[in-house]
């Protein structure tokens, strides 16, 4: 910890921390500083809790709406802990944390919601599917691949095009490819031999991780390399730890992940390859859980996506009633199975048979869960916070009959001024969210939120107001 007095790498100083902090009801430290840990803060505000984040720059969409911050780096565990000290609880606002990490946090007896063990199925999408398919729920088909042949050979039993995923680090369509051929799989870019980074040896300085739980305590257990590719293992949630390999991931909003010291599964593929689904609807449900127990879902989302970014969603989601109801039960299912806590998006598909097959998992505050700030009697920032402490749960009705959600990404001609927020303005019943960020290409700048007496009225209002920011519809 930095001397009293002296700001360093926090964002505030120490003392003032201290002396100011008996007038809050909770302290929250939050991993990660995009606008996701801005609109947290926005929530923590209204509560009275004090929102501490860990920002990779002063410049961070949180730091910039006004929260307390620390200047560091998630793939380091230094930051963590000085971020993570005195803090009543510790959350996260992206999934891009080294496992190994968390794991070493949890055994230094912070108290980290989401767990590891649940955090992780966000994390990798193969232990996602293996877990999920192990535990009954309904998964598209797929198996980890580790060269071209292994892809066409699943192609052959499941027909083309197929899904090619990166196990690690996807986020908004990156890591995702459709693949409609062998020929266009050559041109893929997938490396022979991708089992394990190249630049790490496993062979000497490889821990593996185990959590389990007994009488409601998690214990945490060494395991020898002897066993660390065992195949359709899911008895527990395993992370490897390269000691000392450097902080190599710098993409976007993720500064300084260590994405070399990701949880994988050592010699075992770093893709999977999923059969291509006739998808009617794209869903998004979601789910609060406190470590007590206690549950709320809310209404079904339909979210429309383009380049595996999400455009602009509705709420609720026109299904049948029985097809909503059937929904929100499966994903509630699957967030007390995996022991989850917190806000957790559960993104679904709905095949043109009618089936409901779950994409993936989110365990945090998520873009298609926007609308709730509006539409919902609780929103899912306060929700979080809520849950995560072990408060109770608000109520998820909606406020208003329909509400729709545009996202303003860079790249679609999107900029903002005074001028395109005073013309959104004059729009009834539209409310923007700007996440104070330089324009990117695929980067979320903001959002608007529109509410209405259907989901059609609300959409056309929601696209109206964008199109002041260059958003076409």
């Amino acid at each position: 910890m930095a001397e009293s007095n002296a700001i360093g790498n926090y964002g505030v100083l120490q003392d003032q921390v201290t002396a100011s902090r008996h007038f809050y009801n909770a302290r929250v430290a939050m991993v990660g500083a995009g606008q996701l840990a801005r609109m947290t803060h926005q929530a923590a505000v209204d509560l009275d809790i004090e929102l501490l984040v860990l920002a990779a720059s002063a410049n961070d969409s949180a730091v910039l709406g006004g929260a307390g911050y620390v200047l560091g780096v998630s793939g380091n565990l230094a930051d963590l802990e000085t971020i993570a000290s005195g803090a009543d609880v510790v959350t996260f606002d992206h999934e891009l944390i080294s496992p190994s990490n968390l794991v070493a946090m949890q055994e230094l007896k912070y108290n980290l919601q989401p767990r590891p063990s649940a955090l992780y199925l966000a994390q990798d999408k193969l232990e996602a599917r293996r877990s999920l398919s192990a535990r009954g729920f309904p998964c598209p088909a797929f198996i980890p691949v580790g060269s071209t042949d292994e892809v066409v050979g699943f192609a052959e039993k499941y027909g083309w095009p197929v899904v090619l995923k990166a196990r690690h680090g996807g986020y908004d369509g990156r890591g995702v490819r459709v693949v409609h051929s062998a020929d266009e799989l050559n041109l893929a870019g997938i490396p022979e031999g991708i089992s394990q980074p190249a630049d790490v040896d496993f062979s000497d300085r490889t821990k593996r991780y185990r959590e389990s739980s007994t009488d409601g305590k998690t214990n945490i257990h060494t395991e020898s390399n002897a066993d660390s590719h065992a195949e359709g293992h899911l008895d527990g949630y395993r992370y490897s730890h390269a000691e000392g390999h450097p902080d190599d991931y710098r993409d976007g909003d993720t500064k300084g992940y260590a994405g070399g010291d990701q949880a994988i599964y050592v010699n075992e593929p770093a893709y999977i390859v999923e059969e291509y689904i006739d998808i009617s609807v794209e869903l998004s449900i979601i789910v609060a859980r406190s470590p007590s127990g206690e549950v709320a879902v809310y209404p079904p989302v339909q979210t429309t996506q383009s380049d595996g970014i999400c455009r602009y969603l509705v709420m609720p989601a026109p299904l049948p009633e029985r097809l909503s109801k059937q929904a929100c039960e499966l994903a509630k299912s699957i967030i007390v199975e995996i022991g989850a806590t917190g806000i957790v998006a559960v993104e679904m598909f709905v095949t043109s048979e009618g089936r409901l097959l779950v994409n993936e998992l989110a365990l945090r505050p998520h873009n298609s869960g926007h609308a709730t700030i509006e539409a919902s009697m609780t929103s899912q920032f306060h929700q979080h916070l809520r849950a995560i402490l072990d408060w109770p749960l608000g109520s998820t009705d909606m406020r208003v009959p329909a509400a729709a959600m545009v996202n303003l990404i860079g790249g679609d001609n999107c900029a903002g001024s005074l001028s395109a927020v005073r013309a959104a303005l004059a729009i009834p019943n539209i409310n923007i969210h700007l996440y104070g960020k330089d324009l990117r290409p695929r980067r979320k700048l903001g959002h608007i939120t529109a509410t209405a007496s259907s989901v059609e009225e609300a959409l056309q209002s929601a696209f109206r107001a964008a199109s002041c920011f260059g958003v076409a519809a």
